[in-house]
């Protein structure tokens, strides 16, 4: 990952940590499981939605956080070894799903639609409120892997924080970082600088 002078959480641990957010949550969604007690913000560690048709305003909310820098947000699509960040694998994975599932055709305009919006928070949401009617016509278990869309985010700058988050994400840095990157942040400075 290239080193910016914006602390945008791009640390390598981020995208696992999102994807295992993610799974975390569509497991506990799948189980309807609501003997966990969850901290207050509770989406981070994988929220439990009534419905499936809840995770677009949940994403809203996540990615409308007053602690996260909105131009940091980003969508990108693996496609087996390949990576790009829009959304044209997915739209070509789609026209060939389509090719054999012709009811799949009116998700690839939506697709194409989502692709050509600027907002990243909204094309977000708007791929999920896509994705989620066709959700089952689309399973492929043997070739979940194959198909990936990670939505990533980046923080304000820890000048920009209010002090009590800054305090916060501080700690995470200084419990999940080196000492040396624990203090950049705490300097005002961002680690990976």
């Amino acid at each position: 990952m290239p080193k910016t002078a914006d602390f945008t959480i791009g640390l390598p641990w981020l995208r696992v940590g999102l994807l295992a957010v993610l799974l975390l949550l569509v497991h506990l969604m799948v189980k309807g499981n609501r003997d966990y007690d969850l901290p207050p913000h509770e989406f981070a560690y994988g929220a439990l939605l009534d419905s499936i048709d809840e995770l677009p305003a949940a994403i809203d909310q996540f990615l409308s956080a007053p602690e996260l820098d909105p131009s940091k947000t980003r969508l990108e699509t693996c496609l087996g070894m390949n990576s790009s960040e829009d959304l044209r694998p997915l739209i070509r994975y789609t026209r060939e799903l389509a090719s054999r599932k012709p009811e799949v055709r009116p998700l690839v305009d939506s697709l194409i639609g989502v692709e050509q919006m600027s907002d990243q928070r909204q094309q977000a949401i708007k791929l999920v409120e896509a994705l989620n009617p066709f959700r089952d016509m689309m399973r492929d278990e043997p070739h979940q892997d194959e198909v990936i869309v990670f939505i990533t985010y980046g923080i304000k700058r820890p000048e920009r924080l209010t002090p009590s988050a800054r305090e916060q994400i501080g700690e995470l840095v200084r419990r999940l970082d080196t000492p040396e990157q624990a203090n950049q942040f705490n300097c005002s400075a961002c680690p990976d600088e």
